[in-house]
């Protein structure tokens, strides 16, 4: 990218300002990628509703009047089923991820599964990824964090970032391989990690072995370098579409919830803190490109009211991950999650995760090629084809969902999505069997 399409140091601040449509659709010239895609993992309708109104996310709040946005109905309440989905564009029965580890199906079914407690990687998606699709048509793509896309996409043009599902034990997480120093200059972290839990899991017992105030720092610093990455991204290379995951957000809720709801002086605001981060982001995006914008989550937030008794608690969780999710199910899975929750003398100590995956999800989007919009429900599905139709490429007839009405009509082309995967994946970078549960990752029952 050339030195005349960098942002200016000296340019004054614009957070909050509301960008001219018709001035943005004017340009000679457009600045930045054409379409990026801040995926912001778990980010919660309501308090994405309650931090507008109250001010403090500025930038969404402009994004939202000048744009379109609603909520998403999610089909599933694990990241890894929604992520595939998205990437694909079809439904786990088809694309072939169900949860984080391998053989869940067989597993589910009763068949043997030794593979079970593996974590899952690129070579159980079984169709092409849009990233794919795009890089076939010369779009130049730009992939931060993609679950599960490990190893990275080989992309002709662009490049690939893996993220939590990384083992360990491998140097395969950047493609090109030549990106690494850049990004470690950048402070890049692939994800929070502590002793032998793969990259990014945190369960309850982690509270015995981390103090609150480390798991705080590391995942803000995540966060904070995944930041410095995307506007990296944008002033370095040469991109038409760049995707980013902000995952630190949905770890942040997981075990900051109870913290917020009780108004810890120390860590009531961690919650709010990494939201305001998400907004910084977008009113720099805004600022420094001319770039259809699409935030959006996975699936929503919401408090976790302790355990109910392990046999319970065990077959709600392998009804609430079958795809697709009939809502009265999840519902009622969560009325047995809502007995009071066990802290401490001050109301907010706790040894436990305290906010748990729920549906529906976000989407925000404005733009020089988005439309008039208005506050609308779509499905998570409809994400994948909207993209698309703002890249100005065909959406594939297999694809389960709808470009949203504020973005442009794309053609629907039939086309083969099948694809052979050639991963090389040694013993030496199988992640560790140590899963642990936060309530979204699939785990083998122990007996």
């Amino acid at each position: 990218m050339t030195d005349a399409r960098r942002a200016d140091p000296a340019a004054p601040d614009r957070r909050g300002e509301h960008v001219d449509r018709d001035a943005r659709d004017t340009r000679d010239e457009r600045e930045g990628p054409r379409v990026v895609a801040l995926a912001v993992d778990g980010m919660e309708p309501s308090l994405l509703e309650r931090w507008v109104d109250a001010g403090e996310l500025p930038e969404l709040r402009a994004l939202r009047e000048d744009g379109a946005y609603g909520v998403a109905r999610c089909s599933s309440l694990s990241s890894a089923n929604q992520w595939t989905t998205h990437f694909t564009g079809v439904t786990p029965e088809t694309h072939g991820v169900t949860g984080f580890l391998k053989g869940d199906r067989k597993r589910r079914a009763g068949e043997p599964a030794p593979e079970a407690r593996e974590l899952v990687n690129l070579s159980d998606i079984r169709v092409k990824t849009y990233p794919e699709l795009l890089a076939e048509a010369g779009v130049s793509v730009g992939l931060i964090n993609p679950l599960p896309l490990w190893p990275p996409l080989e992309l002709d043009e662009g490049f690939c970032v893996s993220g939590m599902l990384t083992p360990p034990t491998t140097d395969r997480w950047v493609h090109p391989p030549d990106m690494e120093p850049e990004l470690e200059e950048l402070g890049y972290r692939i994800d929070v990690r502590y002793s032998d839990r793969p990259y990014g899991f945190v369960d309850d017992d982690l509270f015995g072995e981390v103090s609150l105030s480390t798991l705080h720092d590391d995942m803000f610093d995540v966060l904070d370098a995944r930041i410095r990455a995307t506007k990296h991204a944008v002033l370095e290379h040469d991109l038409d579409y760049l995707y980013s995951l902000l995952k630190s957000v949905d770890v942040i809720q997981h075990c900051f919830w109870a913290h917020m709801e009780g108004d810890d002086p120390t860590y009531g605001e961690a919650i709010l803190d990494s939201y305001r981060r998400v907004d910084d982001l977008v009113g720099w995006l805004r600022a420094e490109t001319d770039a259809n914008l699409l935030v959006f989550s996975d699936h929503g937030f919401g408090p976790r009211r302790g355990d109910p008794p392990a046999g319970i608690h065990r077959v709600a969780r392998t009804v609430a991950r079958r795809v697709p999710v009939p809502m009265a199910v999840r519902r009622a899975y969560d009325a047995v999650l809502r007995s009071p929750v066990e802290v401490g003398a001050d109301g907010v100590s706790v040894e436990s995760t305290t906010g748990v995956h729920s549906d529906p999800a976000v989407w925000v989007l404005d733009g020089p090629d988005v439309g008039p919009g208005r506050p609308g429900e779509i499905r998570f599905e409809d994400i994948p084809p909207t993209v698309l139709a703002l890249l100005g490429e065909s959406v594939p007839a297999a694809y389960v969902g709808s470009a949203v009405a504020a973005a442009p009509t794309p053609r629907i082309e039939e086309r083969s999505l099948s694809v052979r995967r050639d991963v090389r994946v040694g013993d030496e970078e199988v992640v560790s069997e140590r899963l642990h549960n936060l309530g979204y990752a699939e785990m083998v029952d122990e007996d």
